[in-house]
């Protein structure tokens, strides 16, 4: 069966034998479906107008062309003088280095008393490497300007200290009261809720046990630094014997001494 159908890109009309599974024609012949998927391009070296395919670029319209536009340009090197053909900015890596030092400035380390050279961006560097910042920082938030200070540390805590601590933990069944995490092997830390410092140096009552808990060295820190706050009650006790000591045996924390009390 013969149809009429018009060319997509001449716009003519074209007689063509239709069976049942060919596909509908959209061009007359093969010199139209070529031209249509083709675009005019100008060639940048000469000027001169050419097709070229539309999913490619077209710059030269020759191999000429091409050879000619891809050659390398004739520059002039701005530290030396010298003329020289690259697509680079300096005629060499000795030139390239001469003209990032003068831009850039030097500068004396705050921590170590030593210069340093930084690019003009940077003017605000204040330290030669991150160990002198990290020093400074250091110096800066340590002692009394830190937010989290609250006299300094005080290592002793009485000499009932060790004996209380344990028993404290004898309690809590070496279980943190706020993770309840359980450790044994190494002992979990002993918190004063009314902290140390407020007893000012009486022992006998500041490390009573009702004043001290079992915690985590994570939720100690948390603690000590307000972000988590105690429970009202305390988890996994372990009773008393009727004669006042704890029901298992446990061993101090500066020797390997089997204790009860």
């Amino acid at each position: 069966m013969i149809k009429e159908f018009i060319c997509k890109n001449c716009n003519k009309p074209f007689p063509y034998n239709i069976y049942p599974c060919r596909p509908t024609p959209i061009f007359c012949n093969k010199e139209c479906h070529n031209l249509f998927n083709q675009k005019n391009c100008t060639c940048n070296i000469c000027g001169k107008e050419f097709m070229n395919p539309k999913s490619r670029e077209g710059k030269y319209c020759s191999k000429k062309c091409r050879i000619e536009g891809t050659k390398r340009k004739i520059k002039i090197c701005p530290e030396c003088g010298k003329i020289f053909r690259t697509n680079r900015t300096f005629c060499c890596l000795q030139c390239s280095a001469n003209a990032k030092k003068k831009t850039r400035l030097n500068k004396i380390c705050e921590t170590c008393n030593k210069p340093f050279i930084v690019k003009k961006g940077y003017t605000h560097a204040r330290y030669c490497s991150l160990k002198c910042s990290s020093i400074a920082i250091g110096n800066r938030h340590c002692g009394k300007n830190n937010w989290n200070w609250k006299g300094g540390a005080i290592r002793w805590r009485g000499k009932n200290w060790i004996k209380q601590s344990n028993e404290a933990r004898q309690r809590d069944n070496f279980t943190c009261q706020i993770c309840k995490l359980f450790s044994t092997n190494p002992v979990l830390p002993v918190h004063h809720i009314i902290p140390y410092r407020q007893f000012k140096g009486d022992y006998l009552k500041a490390n009573v046990l009702d004043n001290l808990i079992t915690l985590c060295p994570s939720c100690h820190v948390k603690v000590e630094c307000g972000a988590i706050t105690l429970p009202n009650k305390l988890i996994n006790i372990k009773p008393r014997n009727a004669d006042g000591t704890f029901a298992t045996i446990y061993k101090t924390l500066t020797e390997d001494l089997v204790i009860v009390l």
